[in-house]
């Protein structure tokens, strides 16, 4: 169920949500916040991987005062009047004019993004059926506004083929990621995760797939993961704003739960943790 909401913060004004395709037709950087009971998880990390990012791209870091976001993150839920459970907020750094952006602090676009039934991190019930698309974005490893675009796009065209998502490949055959989440493969008790571009941050949610393989004893390394290696992987996992997706196929390959089950046994502890940082 995807939700707009009827307002928006932009830096510590409420405005309208009527405004936010004008706002959002231009550059940014975002992040996606997840939240339980309306209390954002892992905010701090999110804000720094994001405020990473914009540095890189725009040449100057921008400050971040997290108290106050995460006052304005509760209360857009509840002016919105968002259920309780799990909700996902989209945060945008927008970027000033060219002529201003070592200059002046980025514009903070705070909208409501999409509700889902989770009342933590969770493995997800729904298994996916997944197709592989090819395609290359720009300053890879960023969460721009041209990766969402890009993300959104491919998303929709594998919805219209009749699968769940769509998984990235780019134009060397190399396994990139779910839209700008994390993708993992997992052969013969180990999981493998593809390498990062250069400069790109380590996204929280990777970090987080990553801790929840140390605490289930699952090795992790990383790696070029070249797509034909989906048809020897005896598992496919994404991790996503409110938790874990096991895949189910791709290009007709079926794969197993198994390590998934034992993952979804530390996204409790993981949740607990969010919900302090």
């Amino acid at each position: 169920m995807t939700r707009t909401g009827d307002s928006i913060w932009l830096n510590d004004t409420l405005v309208p949500a009527a405004d936010t395709e004008r706002l959002l037709t231009g550059c940014s950087i975002y992040a996606d916040v997840a939240t339980i009971d309306h209390r954002p998880l892992y905010l701090t990390a999110h804000l720094a991987c994001a405020a990473s990012s914009y540095e890189t791209l725009y040449g100057l870091r921008p400050a971040c005062d997290v108290a106050a976001i995460r006052r304005r993150i509760l209360h857009l839920q509840e002016r919105n009047r968002l259920p309780r459970q799990g909700n996902t907020l989209r945060l945008f750094f927008l970027p000033p004019a060219v002529e201003e952006r070592t200059l002046r602090q980025p514009d903070l676009l705070i909208v409501c993004a999409e509700t889902t039934i989770c009342h933590s991190y969770e493995t997800m019930s729904l298994r996916p059926t997944a197709l592989l698309v090819n395609y290359e974005v720009p300053f890879a490893g960023h969460r721009t506004s041209l990766s969402l675009a890009a993300d959104r796009y491919m998303q929709e065209f594998a919805r219209s083929k009749d699968f769940h998502l769509a998984l990235h490949v780019n134009r060397a055959n190399r396994l990139v990621s779910c839209g700008d989440y994390p993708v993992g493969v997992v052969r013969e008790g180990r999981l493998t995760l593809p390498q990062l571009p250069a400069e790109a941050p380590k996204s929280v949610e990777r970090r987080l797939l990553e801790q929840a393989c140390s605490l289930a004893d699952l090795p992790v390394e990383t790696r070029d993961l070249p797509a034909e290696e989906l048809a020897e992987a005896d598992e496919v996992l994404v991790f996503g704003p409110h938790g874990l997706h096991a895949v189910l196929s791709c290009s007709e390959h079926y794969y197993y739960n198994l390590a998934a089950r034992r993952l979804d046994r530390t996204l409790a502890r993981l949740t607990a943790e969010g919900l302090k940082a």
